[in-house]
């Protein structure tokens, strides 16, 4: 089995249990990894037209639509099982749509104001995403802003090692239960994550006048850029 495929298994294996409540237990820094790209993009206005990669359930467009109650919202991911979650979470909301594929593959015809992307970019290699962050910059209108909140990874690894257990161990503190814990490590396994400094510059390469990293807590980081 490939890798990509390794991948969307197990996501779509794990969707039942990937609850907002979830995420929030093994992200420490949860509000501030989802919440501090939000004001920051400068769209004027409540009704642009984003895009979300990797969309899983929903929850960073969710936090989207709070600041852009208006907002044309479209939602890939190669999980039907999570995106079937997304669907139920907008279920109310007529404005948006839903795409199963894979993102680095799907023939977009759109341009989007805003694409976004939480915890999900980090399971391509390097070269792909380099390539994939070129894909972005075209997708954008001008004036365009992207946004990446993601897992990074420490150029030493000896301040990697630390940085896993101290996170490790923060998720156990919080209680969850050690099979979990178990299933959170399996899943690193499929992880292929980037330093922050390799990722500015492929977005500056990709063509993005302002990219810089606006957050960062250990290996929880996210990533700005603007066209």
């Amino acid at each position: 089995m490939e890798k990509k495929d390794m991948v969307k298994w197990n996501f779509s294996d794990i969707a039942h249990t990937y609850s907002d409540e979830t995420r929030r237990r093994i992200i420490p820094c949860f509000d501030d990894f989802y919440g501090v790209g939000v004001p920051e993009l400068s769209y004027e206005g409540d009704s642009p037209n984003i895009l979300d990669v990797g969309a899983g359930t929903g929850l960073y467009s969710a936090m989207l639509l709070a600041r852009y109650p208006k907002a044309k919202l479209t939602l890939i991911d190669f999980s039907e099982n999570m995106l079937n979650i997304a669907k139920e979470r907008f279920s109310g909301y007529e404005n948006a749509s839903f795409l199963l594929g894979d993102y680095t593959e799907y023939p977009f015809t759109d341009r989007y104001d805003i694409v976004v992307s939480a915890l999900s970019i980090h399971h391509l290699d390097a070269a792909a995403k380099a390539g994939f962050y070129r894909q972005i910059f075209e997708l954008l209108t001008p004036n365009g802003e992207f946004l990446n909140a993601d897992q990074m990874v420490s150029p030493s690894p000896e301040l990697q090692e630390r940085h896993e257990k101290l996170w490790l161990d923060a998720v156990a503190e919080g209680g969850m239960a050690d099979t979990d814990i178990e299933r959170i490590k399996q899943s690193m396994e499929l992880d292929d994550p980037s330093t922050v400094t390799e990722q500015v510059s492929w977005l500056r390469e990709a063509g993005f006048p302002i990219a810089d990293c606006i957050y960062q807590y250990r290996n929880f980081a996210v990533l700005y850029g603007a066209k």
